[in-house]
């Protein structure tokens, strides 16, 4: 089975916590992908490639889709769920060198955050701020040994950056990266 992708995390997350991590409940993929910033031809796309990875299923021909067994384990995985056993993010340690959980669950954030810029009204300079700390993990994740400082330091800066904007889901999901 292949990774998933940063869209296809927040796709089956947003499912998960939408539904309470109820395997029997369904919600619509148009709406689920409505609440990330997808269209409808995108929506479907994603929902259709979770389906054929086995991590949702089709309910209703009108597009409810519903978690399969496997889809809430990997969801939970990821940080969705209210605590039943789960962290709802890993927080990252104060090692030199951030684990692969703890990266998994910074990419986590920036997708998240990704997806809210266009609802978040910031102004051009804290706009620009985000992207350059969004590139700065980018790159450090994508280094053979991401320095644990340094994704705290943008971390930081994110939280700061976001502080006079509400709504934000990523904002929770950067103060328990910064507990750990």
């Amino acid at each position: 089975m292949s990774e998933l992708s940063d869209l296809e995390q927040t796709f089956l997350v947003t499912l998960c916590e939408i539904v309470e991590g109820q395997t029997a409940s369904s919600f619509s993929m148009y709406d689920i992908g409505d609440k990330i910033g997808l269209d409808r031809d995108s929506a479907k796309k994603t929902a259709e490639d979770l389906i054929g990875q086995g991590f949702m299923e089709i309910r209703t021909l009108s597009g409810a889709v519903g978690l399969t067994d496997e889809g809430l384990a990997h969801a939970q995985g990821l940080g969705a769920g209210n605590g039943q056993g789960n962290q709802t993010v890993a927080g990252l340690a104060n090692a030199p060198v951030v684990s692969a959980e703890g990266a998994e669950a910074v990419t986590m954030m920036a997708a998240t955050l990704k997806l809210e810029t266009t609802t978040l009204n910031l102004s051009f300079d804290s706009m620009a701020e985000v992207v350059a700390d969004l590139n700065t993990l980018a790159a450090q994740l994508n280094s053979p040994k991401p320095k644990t400082v340094i994704i705290k330091a943008c971390l930081t800066s994110l939280q700061n950056g976001l502080a006079q904007t509400t709504g934000s889901k990523a904002q929770p999901m950067i103060a328990k990266l910064l507990e750990g």
